[in-house]
């Protein structure tokens, strides 16, 4: 039985960007419809509330390498009035790292510095500004109220910068820091030896916690923001700076499925699980994904996910990398593919799925169908090497048993029956022979 069945050679591919994240206190991509209010989505006014308020703006910002990057629309702090925050799990005694997307439409020239974005209200720490000098933009950081210290004037207007707020949130007065990282393109898979301002600390009120972020409108008519994809984590990597993700695709031939995926960079990545799960079409999907040696019928729509496979990470690193890793799920069907990445310390998170078909049929086209696709009538033809019962059946891509084409004893040779699909729907169907313990699939396809 060993050379009895071999695999269709069927092939699936797709490849889209996406980024595998470290679990985040917040994420923030404005995903809502452009030119309603942020309070209307989860941030709550803390200022001049309802007067010129913070709307959602299109398009979103784009980074490349940043997960909001292009996700969403983004949020416009756009004169005065309205400032807005959205709170995240309280953090006490811990550094905690701010990341978000900026574009400086416009802003104030120095003499009436407003600050732009902090954290918590009450007081306003981690204050980031923003300062127009002859048509350039110098970024500022205050950690209280001390004054801010500014970058020199080198960032342009109507770009997009990456900026990362870090703040040490230390037990004790006069402990607590804030430091600023300013980015013009890529993300450190590390955090940078210096920032870009700061540390600075402050005499003033420090925090007992950490439990928001905040959008200002800054009392100036002058200032013009987009600002999107804040991330909030307790480490570089949670803070929207992780393991990225370029691509993941999966391709089936004989009845292997072949992953393959690409990290553009990586940060403490210990590695992938990967893990499947079936849908459809196989009997004994709710077992654990465990592949039968014999039944191919389905019953179950849909199993849970079970682990596959593992491969180790590259740790931190800035290079590119290429993964592959091949399946045999043992039973044609339908199947789902997704990563867990798992980072050193043991938080992970899951990548978006893929699905790939794989299917079996005998050597010697044991069965075979013509035409396929079809429309209405399709011919099988079975091949009986070996006298005893033989069935031959349709089933949906449900799993659902639709008609009985052969239920007997045979001898040894080649038969023929007509399939009439009545009034069936366009779509996918399956075959399914067996020649005592042997089995051969065929997927066959109704085109109306």
């Amino acid at each position: 039985m060993g050379g009895f069945m071999r695999g269709v050679v069927f092939c699936f591919f797709l490849s889209f960007p996406s980024i595998i994240h470290s679990q985040t206190l917040l994420s923030e991509d404005f995903d809502y419809p452009a030119g309603e209010s942020l309070t209307s989505h989860g941030w709550t006014a803390y200022g001049a509330a309802g007067i010129n308020p913070v709307l959602v703006h299109s398009p979103g910002l784009e980074y490349p390498g940043h997960p909001g990057s292009g996700v969403g629309n983004a949020a416009r702090l756009s004169g005065m009035d309205e400032d807005v925050q959205r709170t995240f799990p309280m953090q006490s005694d811990k550094t905690v790292y701010v990341s978000f997307l900026v574009n400086v439409q416009n802003a104030t020239t120095g003499t009436v510095d407003k600050h732009f974005f902090h954290l918590n209200t009450s007081p306003q720490i981690g204050r980031v500004y923003a300062r127009r000098t002859s048509g350039a933009i110098a970024f500022g950081l205050e950690h209280g109220a001390e004054g801010p210290v500014f970058t020199d004037a080198i960032y342009a207007m109507n770009a997009v910068y990456l900026i990362v707020l870090r703040y040490d949130h230390v037990s004790g007065a006069g402990n607590d820091a804030v430091r600023l990282y300013v980015f013009e393109s890529g993300i450190p898979p590390v955090e940078p030896a210096v920032s870009t301002l700061g540390p600075s600390r402050t005499t003033g009120t420090e925090p007992s916690s950490l439990s928001s972020v905040s959008l200002r409108q800054a009392n100036s008519p002058d200032n013009d923001f987009i600002i999107d994809g804040i991330r909030v984590g307790t480490s570089w990597s949670e803070a929207g700076l992780p393991v990225e993700l370029s691509h993941f695709g999966a391709a089936t031939k004989s009845g292997a499925v072949e992953l393959r995926w690409r990290t553009e960079s990586e940060v403490a990545n210990y590695g992938f699980e990967i893990e499947r799960r079936c849908i459809g079409k196989v009997e004994n999907c709710n077992k654990g994904n465990e592949a039968s040696t014999h039944s191919i019928v389905p019953s179950f729509p849909y199993s849970n996910w079970g682990t596959v496979g593992f491969m180790q990470g590259a740790g931190t690193t800035s290079l590119p990398r290429e993964y592959s890793f091949t399946d045999k799920p043992g039973e044609p069907g339908r199947y789902a593919y997704r990563l867990k990445q798992i980072d050193l310390d043991g938080t992970f998170t899951w990548s978006r799925e893929v699905i790939a078909d794989s299917e079996i049929e005998n050597d010697g086209d044991v069965v075979s169908c013509y035409p396929n696709p079809f429309n209405g009538i399709v011919m099988f033809s079975l091949r009986v090497m070996e006298p005893g019962r033989v069935t031959l059946k349709v089933y949906d891509v449900t799993g659902k048993s639709i008609a009985t084409l052969l239920d007997e004893e045979k001898l040894p040779g080649t038969y023929r029956f007509p399939w009439d699909s009545g009034d069936r729907t366009s779509g996918v169907y399956y075959s399914v022979a067996r020649f005592g313990e042997r089995i051969a699939v065929r997927k066959v396809v109704l085109v109306r």
